[in-house]
């Protein structure tokens, strides 16, 4: 479906919540998430359905890609 987005400012592609999710091969949990904080582009329906801006989606999985994760060893030797 498209629709105007008002943060993008412009006419993009809104997914629901479970086709975002696969998209991108996040939790709808993570989804949830970051609608709550913002960190997507969403609209709600007039029938209550939650959607997701395309745009800002794949923005925010091209970011969260770039982010180097290091592990935190479990068992870490104990300081003498």
């Amino acid at each position: 479906m498209i629709f105007f987005c008002e943060h993008c400012r412009k006419e993009t592609k809104f997914m629901p919540i479970h086709s975002a999710s696969k998209e991108i091969g996040v939790s709808r949990t993570t989804m949830y998430t970051w609608m709550h904080r913002q960190l997507v582009h969403w609209l709600e329906l007039p029938s209550g359905r939650a959607m997701i801006c395309q745009q800002s989606l794949m923005q925010r999985a091209h970011n969260a890609a770039n982010v180097i994760h290091v592990p935190i060893p479990k068992n870490r030797p104990q300081a003498t």
